[in-house]
């Protein structure tokens, strides 16, 4: 049977005990970016053996920058959104604010840092926000409002957005 410790300032804290057939554990519940120091210990009714202590160093957690946002007005009816590249993003999601909550209007992939959202009514604001996002995680930019300059009027549909 051994028992697992994780040596903590000196002081061997148990985690838990396995079986004699166990030959590898995970633990959690660890710091990103921090060393964390181990110990096996094998035992039975007679004798007890420690491994050496090994150590680990944690890689730093993996964040998504928020991204930067831009807007233009480029016509009455349409602007163009852009952005610096974010480290780690597998694509970006391009929301608009209808009054009452975002609306996804497309995605884009992760070489993509501008787009044109057609449809637009104008002489009005528009409000949008572009979100980084990777398998695990994403980071949204602040809201960007842009306002269009008077011409004619339209609805906002996903099929609007072009890179």
């Amino acid at each position: 049977v051994y028992r697992i410790y994780q040596v903590i300032s000196g002081r061997s804290v148990l985690l838990g005990t396995v079986s004699a057939s166990t030959t590898s554990v995970q633990v959690y519940n660890l710091v990103a970016g921090s060393t964390a120091s181990f110990k096996v210990e094998a035992f039975n009714s007679t004798s007890v053996a420690d491994s050496a202590i090994v150590s680990i160093t944690l890689p730093q957690s993996q964040r998504l920058s928020t991204p930067v946002v831009q807007g233009t007005a480029l016509s009455a009816t349409s602007v163009q959104l852009s952005w610096g590249a974010v480290a780690g993003a597998q694509g970006y999601r391009v929301y608009i604010w209808n009054g009452h909550q975002a609306v996804l209007l497309g995605s884009v992939s992760s070489n993509t840092t501008t787009v044109s959202v057609d449809g637009l009514s104008g002489s009005s604001s528009s409000q949008f926000l572009i979100e980084a996002y990777n398998r695990s995680m994403v980071a949204d930019s602040n809201w960007v409002t842009i306002t269009t300059p008077a011409g004619r009027h339209a609805l906002i549909t996903p099929a609007h957005l072009h890179r």
